[in-house]
This record gives structure tokens, sequence and C-alpha cells, in this order.
């Protein structure tokens, strides 16, 4: 009787620092992302180019962003905090980057051209997020500016993936480093 209650207590014992042990680990991942560093890793690596983990620039006053040597217009400008966190505009991937992108998202490989909307597209669950990305519905900034304080980027849906142009003050939009 006191082998089996031995037994109970360790098999509790070793399932409450597993899950203590597991909970750490998510919390730092947590604050990993929440610290908006970009990941220096490649999630996935096309045509030669390295691209790292998505994450959520953090916002430039104007000042700052003029110091990266930008034109800027506002504060809170989240695609400058995207350029002065991958190290410079030649880091955040090209529109015809973000094409190849999605080419290589959805099934049978479509080509995707640099600005090109592409529609009916099959997306697998889990994919994205295999490689490092958020599941579809996410956009990502690309290094093309437009007109003022707008800049290019790709939308990722599940049946299809578009190109526009949004304010960079938009705190909804992600970012990419290549590496």
């Amino acid at each position: 009787m006191i082998i089996v209650f031995i037994g109970i207590f360790v098999a509790l014992t070793l399932l409450i620092l597993n899950y203590i042990l597991k909970k750490n680990i998510r919390e730092e991942l947590t604050n990993a992302v929440n610290a908006n560093i970009p990941e220096t890793s490649c999630t996935i690596k096309i045509d030669g180019k390295c691209f790292g983990t998505p994450f959520i620039p953090t916002p430039l006053t104007r000042e700052e962003c003029k110091a990266q040597g930008l034109i800027c217009y506002y504060d809170n400008d989240y695609w400058a905090g995207a350029v002065k966190q991958c190290g410079g505009i030649n880091k955040l991937p090209t529109m015809s980057d973000l094409g190849k992108l999605a080419s290589a998202l959805y099934i049978g490989k479509p080509t995707v051209g640099a600005k090109q909307d592409i529609s009916n597209l099959t997306y697998i669950s889990g994919t994205a997020a295999s490689i490092g990305l958020p599941e579809p519905d996410f956009n990502l900034w690309s290094a093309e500016e437009y007109i003022n304080n707008t800049a290019y980027l790709r939308n990722f849906g599940k049946e299809h993936s578009y190109w526009y142009y949004n304010t960079r003050t938009n705190r909804s939009i992600q970012a990419v480093c290549l590496k």
C-alpha cells in the first residue's frame, strides 16, 4: 500500500514539474514575441533569401524615423519601426519576395507576382505555423513605399493573397526581416 502511495506521489510530482516547466517555456516564448525582437533564425528560405520570424514592429516617433534616413510625416510609424528593427530597408522583403512567399504557402505553389492579386487558392491549415508564420489572415510590410505616409504590403488569406498599400501608422501589420 505504501509503495502504491509513493508511486502515485512521484507521478503527481512529475506531472506538476512538467506543467511548471512547460508553463515557464510558454511564458519565455510569449515574452520574446512581445518584446518585438526580430528572430535571428530562418523560418523559411526562398531563392536564397532567409525570412525571419514575423513580429509587430515597435513604432517610431517622427524624429526617430528621420534618424533612420527616412521621409517621415507622423509619430507612431510602424513601418519605420520595422525598418529600424530589421536594420534597414534592404532587410525588409520586396513585393517580389512576398509574392514568392505566397507561392510557397498555397497548394500547387502558384506563381504570385510582386503586385498580383490571386484568388481561389487552397491553404492547408498549419502550413504557415509550421514555418513560424501566423495562420492566415495576416499582412506583412514590404520594403517598398508608395507615397507620403504609405507603404506596400501583402495580405495572406486562406483563399487569396493580394497586395495593397496602407498607412505606415497601421499597427495591425506585421513585419519580417531578411537575414
